[in-house]
């Protein structure tokens, strides 16, 4: 442990709504998307990684993520490798594992989406300091919980219930309520849940990139690629099989 504060990452099956061919994206293979997320993914730890006093944890299988993307971040993530194939667990092995490394301020982001403000993720660190006990939460639009920050363990939240218990929101704020504990909530984050969110996320790069030195560089490369392959691509390409993405 080198600083009191951590934040924790998640690789995750991406679960993407693909039944409408006229929504953006929706012809490419599921092998192109995974890369898109795992630039999604880097670009995401590229930014965390800057924070100081601030250590990242990747939570990940020895089979989910290829050596060379971890080798890119060597020295600068924590990888906890796990074998437990339940979301939900291994985010309670995961925030059980950090705390009794002797971290006392951790955030969990159930999420990779590359426009992450580094401003926003001190804020939430900052908003730990202001009760004995407290959690600090953010939902999506549609109201899943997508970041959970704590400090003190309360991994048993995760430990028996579905994915879908835990990243509801009202979940969330039942356990907190049941332990007696201060909620703070943030504005709601974005996220990926079908093709125009990710025409929303290219369009949001394209515009960072004009305004800004720092932008999610690998993401906009994947999306260029996908543009050009796309622009090529004819009805009879194994990537439009509709049976596969309904």
């Amino acid at each position: 442990m080198r600083n009191t504060k951590a934040i924790i990452l998640f690789t995750q099956n991406v679960r993407l709504s693909r039944g409408n061919p006229k929504v953006p994206y929706t012809a490419i293979s599921w092998e192109d998307i995974d890369l898109l997320f795992s630039a999604m993914l880097s670009d995401l730890l590229e930014i965390l990684t800057q924070l100081l006093q601030v250590d990242v944890f990747l939570v990940t299988s020895k089979t989910e993520l290829q050596d060379d993307f971890l080798f890119a971040f060597h020295n600068r993530v924590n990888v906890l490798y796990t074998a437990e194939k339940n979301y939900n667990r291994r985010v309670a092995f995961s925030i059980a594992t950090v705390f009794n490394e002797g971290y006392n301020k951790v955030v969990a982001y159930f999420d990779n989406y590359p426009l992450f403000k580094d401003d926003f993720i001190k804020r939430v660190f900052s908003q730990l300091n202001y009760e004995d006990d407290c959690i600090v939460c953010s939902a999506t639009n549609s109201g899943n919980c997508n970041l959970v920050a704590m400090k003190n363990n309360h991994s048993s939240w995760f430990d028996d219930v579905t994915e879908e218990q835990f990243i509801n929101m009202d979940y969330l704020i039942k356990k907190a309520c049941e332990d007696k504990l201060v909620i703070f909530t943030t504005q709601n984050l974005p996220t990926i849940v079908n093709g125009y969110d990710l025409q929303t996320l290219k369009n949001d790069i394209q515009t960072q990139m004009t305004n800004e030195v720092h932008y999610p560089k690998k993401t906009l490369l994947m999306f260029k690629y996908l543009d050009k392959k796309l622009r090529n691509w004819k009805p009879k390409d194994e990537a439009w099989d509709l049976r596969r993405y309904i």
